[in-house]
């Protein structure tokens, strides 16, 4: 399909800053869904092409694929795109959350956390070539309560639900590394069954990732981080 045709859905998608990169590379929103309606009255105004479903995607994950079906007349949805809330994530690893449940500490789910459940039902009803998710990197240890009601980690769980034809990775960026000026971390999570990308993705990770632009003690191929003051400070 040739640049400027790619189909993208977006959820949970705020007002709609990270959906600028879908523009800039390209990619046609065909529907967006947003939890509180005045950031969505934001991603309306810009993406006005877009049609966003305002609500809980527990109760609004079948809405959700009935209008993407509807837009995409007959055609393949190729990218989705979800960045589900980070606030229910914690820095403690896997054992120390269990152990927390255990001795009644904490909460055994996050229901926030448990949001990923309905990611992935949207997922497997479109089919999308491409599954593109970012959070932060507590997400790998993260456990969710399974849909036997067990707990399971959480990016066991999505690699348990992705159909066979497709091959995943996840990879911890640091995104002043990429010519932010802000040191802010990130999980990037994908998943693909694009024939090219799919490949790539099984036979060297590391070239399916961008390299770095930048760095802290900058070399031959990289420029220094760029500091707030340098992007804002005129």
């Amino acid at each position: 399909m040739s640049r400027g045709h790619q189909t993208a859905v977006s959820l949970f998608c705020s007002g709609g800053i990270a959906d600028l990169a879908l523009r800039a590379a390209g990619y046609e929103i065909l529907s967006a869904n947003e939890l509180i309606a005045e950031r969505a009255d934001v991603y309306k105004s810009n993406f006005s092409d877009a049609e966003i479903v305002v609500g809980d995607i527990r109760q609004s994950k079948a809405n959700i694929i009935e209008l993407t079906r509807m837009r995409l007349r007959g055609r393949e949805l190729d990218l989705l795109f979800a960045t589900p809330p980070c606030q229910g994530m914690s820095k403690n690893g896997r054992g120390k959350l269990l152990s927390a449940v255990r001795h009644g500490l904490r909460p055994e789910f996050d229901p926030r956390n448990q949001l990923i459940i309905d990611t992935i039902d949207v997922v497997l009803a479109l089919r999308p070539r491409t599954l593109l998710m970012e959070n932060v990197p507590e997400m790998r240890t993260i456990l969710v309560e399974g849909r036997d009601g067990e707990p399971i980690g959480l990016m066991e769980f999505i690699k348990n639900e992705m159909p066979p034809e497709y091959v995943g990775a996840d990879e911890i960026f640091e995104f002043a590394d990429y010519g932010v000026p802000q040191r802010r971390q990130r999980l990037i999570t994908i998943y693909t069954r694009d024939p090219e990308f799919r490949g790539l993705l099984a036979r060297d990770k590391g070239r399916a990732f961008p390299a770095p632009t930048h760095s802290r003690r900058p070399g031959l191929l990289t420029r220094p981080w760029v500091t707030v003051d340098e992007s804002i400070g005129h």
